[in-house]
This record gives C-alpha cells, sequence and structure tokens, in this order.
C-alpha cells in the first residue's frame, strides 16, 4: 500500500493507513498521489502542503506502519502519569518498547530509535486514536532516538528569537502561548512538544506541530471558534496555527509555568469566561510574577521536561547533560507564577512581553 505523507512542522510522518480529520495536514511528493488528493478542485492548503515538502524537505521523517492486533508481551518499564490518562511502557523482544494508553490502539517503537512505528490496530483508527498519534506518540518517538532532545514546552518566536513554556500538563501553556500569539503577534509554532537543536553552538527548536489544543472555555476566553472536537475529551478541541514551523528557530528564553502555592494545576482559568475581561490588576495573591533563574537551574529546569520513554543509563545521561549544558548557553531561564484567572492571563502577557524586549 502506498503511504499517506502527513507534515506536522518540522516532521513528515509516512503512515499506510489514513488518519481521520488530519487530510489538512496531507503533503504529496513527487511521483506519488494519494487517492482524492492532487486531482483538480483539490484544497489549495492540500497543494500549499505539497509544496513545502518538495520544497522544504522534513528533517525528521517517521513511518507509521500497521501492526499486529495483539500488542508483544513484556516487562513493565515504567508508567507515566499524564492527563489524558497512564502510560505504561514495556520492554518488547530486540530491545523495542511498547507504549499503551487505556481505551486506544498502542503502539510500539523498534530498538535504537524511534524511526518507525508500529500501530497496533484493530480496525480503522478512530479520530481519538489518530489524534493520540499525533499529539503523543510522534513526539514520543523523536524522544526515544539517541540524539534527539524533545521538551515538554510551547514554541513562540518573539522579535528576539523563540520564547519556550514549558511546565507539567495542565500549567496553562496553551492558553497563555495563544493569548500571547493573538495579542503581540508572535507566530506559534505548536504548544506541546519542542525538538531542541544545536546548529554550531547556536541553540535552536523545531516543531512538530501546527496546531494549538484547548480547552472549549479557554477557546471561549480567546475568542476561537470551536475548532476540531477531540473526541476523547468532548470538551477540548484543536485549533490550526499560521506559522513557519517547518524552520529551525534560535532560541532566546526559556520559561517554566509555575502555580501558584496551594493552587491545584488547572487547564483553564477561573472566573466567567465568557463575559468581558477585568482591565485591573488582578489581587496580590493572585498576580503573576516573573522570576529570572540561574543558568545551572535552567538546565535542571530542561531536563525535568524532557520527554522520556524509559530511564537512562549513566553514559546517555551523561551524554544528555553535555548536550543540555552547550544548549542553554546564550539562553536567559526564568519562572512564571502563573494564576489561572482571566485577570492574571492580561497580566502575564504583559510580563512576557516586557521581559523578551528586555532580557
Amino acid at each position: 500500500m502506498r503511504l499517506a505523507h502527513y507534515r506536522f512542522g518540522a516532521v513528515e510522518v509516512r503512515a499506510d493507513v489514513r488518519l481521520p480529520g488530519y487530510d489538512r495536514y496531507l503533503a504529496l511528493v513527487p511521483a506519488q498521489r494519494v487517492a482524492g488528493d492532487g486531482m483538480p478542485g483539490a484544497a489549495p492548503e492540500k497543494a500549499a502542503q505539497a509544496q513545502d515538502l518538495q520544497q522544504s524537505p522534513a528533517p525528521y521523517v517517521i513511518t507509521v506502519r500497521r501492526g499486529p492486533a495483539e500488542v508483544p508481551a513484556g516487562q513493565r518499564l515504567a508508567r507515566i502519569r499524564v492527563r489524558r490518562g497512564d502510560v505504561e511502557i514495556r520492554a518488547v523482544d530486540g530491545g523495542g518498547l511498547a507504549l499503551l494508553t487505556e481505551g486506544l490502539a498502542p503502539y510500539s517503537l523498534p530498538a535504537g530509535g524511534g524511526e518507525e512505528i508500529s500501530w497496533h490496530l484493530r480496525g480503522a483508527p478512530s479520530p481519538a486514536e489518530a489524534d493520540h498519534l499525533i499529539g503523543s506518540a510522534v513526539p514520543w518517538a523523536l524522544a526515544a532516538r539517541r540524539d534527539t532532545e524533545v521538551l515538554h514546552s510551547a514554541t513562540l518566536v518573539s522579535p528576539a528569537g523563540a520564547v519556550l513554556l514549558t511546565g507539567r500538563s495542565g500549567r496553562g501553556k496553551s492558553t497563555l502561548s495563544m493569548a500571547l500569539h493573538q495579542r503581540l503577534g508572535w507566530p506559534l509554532l505548536g504548544d506541546d512538544a519542542a525538538v531542541l537543536h544545536l546548529t554550531g553552538n547556536e541553540p535552536r527548536v523545531l516543531s512538530c506541530s501546527r496546531e494549538v489544543r484547548l480547552w472549549h472555555d479557554s477557546g471561549q476566553l480567546l475568542g476561537l471558534g470551536e475548532g476540531t472536537v477531540l473526541t476523547r475529551y468532548a470538551t477540548k478541541s484543536r485549533h490550526a496555527v499560521a506559522g513557519d514551523a517547518h524552520k529551525p528557530v534560535t532560541v532566546t528564553a526559556v520559561i517554566s509555568l509555575d502555580p501558584p502555592a496551594g493552587d491545584p494545576d488547572r487547564a483553564v482559568p477561573k472566573g466567567n469566561l465568557s463575559g468581558t475581561q477585568t482591565a485591573h490588576a488582578p489581587d496580590l495573591a493572585e498576580r503573576p510574577e516573573l522570576t529570572r533563574t540561574r543558568s545551572v537551574d535552567g538546565v535542571l529546569m530542561l531536563r525535568a521536561g524532557l520527554m522520556r520513554t524509559a530511564l537512562l543509563d549513566v553514559d546517555l545521561a551523561a551524554e544528555e547533560f553535555r548536550f543540555l549544558t552547550r544548549w542553554a548557553r546564550g539562553v536567559t531561564f526564568a519562572r512564571l507564577r502563573y494564576p489561572h484567572s482571566p485577570a492574571a492571563l492580561d497580566t502575564a502577557v504583559g510580563l512576557l512581553a516586557d521581559f523578551a524586549a528586555g532580557r
């Protein structure tokens, strides 16, 4: 079967099954035509994707193939807690890894890297399984490569360079990054995973997404339409954003989003989301606060935010630390205490705009 080619920022995904809900990201290559694409009447956005792929080859290519319905048995190595359901990681024969999430088709990665994904489907993929593949499996596959570090962060491009917003799921990366994109005009290259890269000694970042995923209340607060509903959540949607997500960008700052003391992590700002935002600054207890950190703390911040599929041995940990130390040189690090309220969102946007301008 011919492979369908999809382009997600710096990543090209070649799949032997069509991904429901992702036709806008289909990319055609010479001498290949996926059924229904490249024909008269095809959507202009698909033609643009085809041009992108031919003129700017993807730095990363991942091939997705249907595997046997039963996931290979193996020893459980780890269980990673994420908001969308725990991910169980198992060792499989030959040194590969299997990743299982309850209610979704599992997938496995071969030993030595994540250039290919075996997708253990029992039928055609559901929209929820396609969302999981693109939003989770592809970044995890990139992270499984020995020479690739993937940071759990949103990526924006300020006039001074790329600004990464990192932090655990639920800290508000998606809402804040979309607000910065809307109000300051900063290109937004994805809200969840960023590939760290070095060009010489210059720290750069590549995106593996062209979307932002928001709870409906957050989308309403930002004046967005419904987007494409994520069926696994019902009240969450993905929204496409424009930007040269396939090009590496020099990084100027990394900012960790921290909740205020005693405030549980929440992805949706609190308050009257459908009404007008308050013009006055939030009270002291809810006022965002931006604090610069030392470079050594910045390296630790990066390590804490990396996506990993297994525990590292000593040699790999040392290699990772050397890379992060080099990458962090010249990057400014900070922590943003960020309460989730509409007024705090306004203040946080102003703080980050001033920070990026003044560094």
